[in-house]
């Protein structure tokens, strides 16, 4: 079997399950949950989205040697908050952002796993 096939379908799946879920959590809080008292909601929101730009940053600076590190960590504490506070909300907007965080985690996770084994690869 060819695993790193199923690596590549997984992170495009999961990754775009992670913006279908974003987008329907923030069409569900602004619809209708944003006159309710959720603080965590839109911090996750928040944290979701620049989780995206650190990606991007990380896609751009990949030459450097440290930084793009830096910026992963960063990434993964982004992702570990949307989901806790995501899940501490208690409401419909909340739990969709904690799954948008998941999957969009499962997806980097695949991704790292691909780059891992093209690299060890490289290497032999």
């Amino acid at each position: 079997m060819d695993y790193e096939l199923f690596l590549a379908i997984g992170f495009v799946l999961l990754a775009l399950l992670g913006l279908v879920c974003g987008g329907l959590a923030g069409y569900v809080y602004f619809r209708w949950e944003r006159s309710n008292d959720t603080p965590r909601v839109p911090v996750a929101m928040v944290a979701f989205a620049m989780q995206y730009g650190l990606v991007f940053t990380i896609a751009a600076l990949g030459s450097y040697a440290l930084l793009p590190t830096i910026l992963l960590f960063l990434t993964l504490v982004a992702l570990i908050t949307v989901i806790r506070l995501g899940l501490q909300a208690h409401t419909k907007a909340g739990f969709r952002i904690a799954l948008a965080g998941l999957f969009t985690l499962g997806a980097y996770i695949c991704k790292m796993v691909s780059d891992y084994h093209q690299d060890a690869r490289f290497y032999r």
